[in-house]
């Protein structure tokens, strides 16, 4: 399982002067100003800047969005498939094999067909009534298979599709929050009102416990930190000192 890391949110102004070089650069040569937009906002008396300073006097060091983002494509990727997922799918792979097994066989069939039908014509001859009649049969097969396949891959697949995180505002969570989580949403709070907050939790379907659960701090503008996490068996009072394995 990915591990995520911790770092300490910069002010603008404690960045590397190259950062802030950059943003004006691109700007100025390439046209592209939203780097040089967002450090000046930052700069600004703003509440994304009030924000940074609220984490920081915390001592509040969010999850970087790289192992975030990381950590969160493991968990759905090891989420292990209900036997009715693994069973729809094989359908449709038979099924998928089925039509494309069917559909070159009349293709095939058809050009025959055709250039037996023109050299029929050429000599005067009927083409043969069961020369038709196979065509129709491979043609039947290929809707045959398609129909069902069409059905169980729009209706019933999607269904079963069974991984996928999930975003609650606080007044719309209804799972328990440990305390500590609690207590650094806030005093964030206090310090920024502007902040607003949403738990984004990872869904299994027909799974109803609670799993690893993410506290996310945002503001107005968009800037988002994910600051908590905790695990779905047992709450803690303090937050934990590790990262998240």
């Amino acid at each position: 399982m990915q591990t995520l890391v911790k770092e300490q949110v910069r002010l603008p102004e404690e960045c590397e002067k190259s950062d802030l070089d950059l943003a004006k650069a691109a700007d100025e040569l390439l046209g592209y100003g939203r780097m040089k937009k967002k450090i000046e906002a930052q700069l600004a008396d703003s509440p994304a800047r009030r924000l940074i300073v609220a984490l920081n006097a915390l001592d509040v060091r969010p999850f970087t969005q790289e192992s975030v983002q990381a950590y969160k494509e493991a968990r759905i990727s090891n989420v292990e498939r209900p036997p009715e997922y693994k069973t729809t799918f094989k359908m449709l792979h038979f099924l998928d094999n089925c039509m494309g097994s069917t559909l070159l066989a009349t293709i095939a069939y058809w050009i025959v067909a055709g250039i037996t039908a023109a050299i029929c014509n050429r000599f005067g001859v009927s083409l043969p009534v069961w020369a038709i009649v196979v065509g129709c049969v491979l043609g039947g097969s290929f809707l045959c298979a398609l129909l069902p396949y069409l059905i169980i891959y729009n209706f019933i697949a999607p269904e079963q599709l069974v991984a996928k995180w999930v975003r609650y505002s606080l007044d719309q969570y209804k799972n328990d929050m440990p305390e500590f989580a609690l207590q650094t949403a806030v005093d964030i709070k206090k310090r920024c009102p502007e902040a607003n907050f949403i738990v984004e939790e990872f869904d299994v379907k027909k799974r109803p416990k609670i799993q690893d659960p993410f506290l996310i701090v945002f503001t107005p503008s968009g800037q988002e930190y994910y600051i908590e996490v905790w695990g779905e068996k047992e709450f803690s009072k303090k937050r934990p000192e590790e990262p998240v394995q």
